[in-house]
């Protein structure tokens, strides 16, 4: 194996392991809400009461895509009173850029289950 090669393997190793910890971070909810917070719109903040929120078990990224991407799903109340879903995706920088063909695949699997769910 060349240098280069090694750099890149190393370089995707870091990648992972950085994606692996941000969403184990993002997980908990107090991290979540500051999350939330700091990098939401304010026109969001202004609909969902983020002391409702709450870091749910789904996952949506499919088996063959998990090294690459990983999600988090959270739910939350609005002020209102419905309950909205807030899906992340975390891309690991394996590729220079994620296909928007696996967002188009992952998100009816998301929308479908959030339907379900409002009954």
């Amino acid at each position: 194996m060349n240098k280069k090669s090694k750099d890149s393997s190393k370089a995707k190793k870091n990648n992972l392991l950085h994606d692996a910890l941000i969403k184990k971070v993002i997980e908990n909810p107090i991290a979540a809400k500051e999350f939330l917070e700091e990098y939401m719109p304010e026109s969001f903040k202004k609909v969902v009461n983020l002391e409702t929120i709450k870091v749910e078990k789904e996952s949506f990224v499919e088996k063959n895509l998990t090294r690459q991407l990983s999600d988090i799903v959270l739910s939350a109340v609005t002020k209102d009173n419905q309950q909205a879903f807030i899906y992340t995706l975390i891309e690991a920088q394996v590729t220079p850029v994620l296909d928007c063909t696996q967002v188009v695949e992952i998100l009816p699997s998301f929308a479908r289950t959030s339907y379900e769910r409002q009954g």
